[in-house]
């Protein structure tokens, strides 16, 4: 699925949460992340799901948790996730 997008993301996303250092890893994190676990995947509206994530962006949370058994089905977060990604790559850390 291709999805084009305009999103632009919100000029204040950082200054609306704390972030703490992680360890020694040099990553600031939110107090605060978003669970992909039970209510994403692609049974379930595409822009519903990407309202969600970029909301969540918009609001300062950089670190959303996500695995592969995340769904329905499985690998179904995983999946959507990336879609929505698209949209904000160039804003985002994605540690390897």
């Amino acid at each position: 699925m291709t999805y084009e997008s305009t999103y632009r993301a919100a000029e204040e996303r950082y200054e609306r949460l704390e972030y703490r250092r992680a360890g020694d890893s040099g990553l600031d994190l939110p107090a605060l992340s978003l669970g992909l676990w039970q209510k994403f995947g692609t049974d379930y509206p595409f822009g519903t799901q990407r309202e969600i994530v970029l909301h969540a962006f918009d609001l300062g949370i950089t670190h959303f948790d996500n695995a592969n058994r995340y769904g329905p089905p499985h690998r179904g977060a995983e999946k959507v996730f990336g879609q929505v990604l698209r949209a904000v790559r160039r804003c985002v850390q994605l540690p390897g």
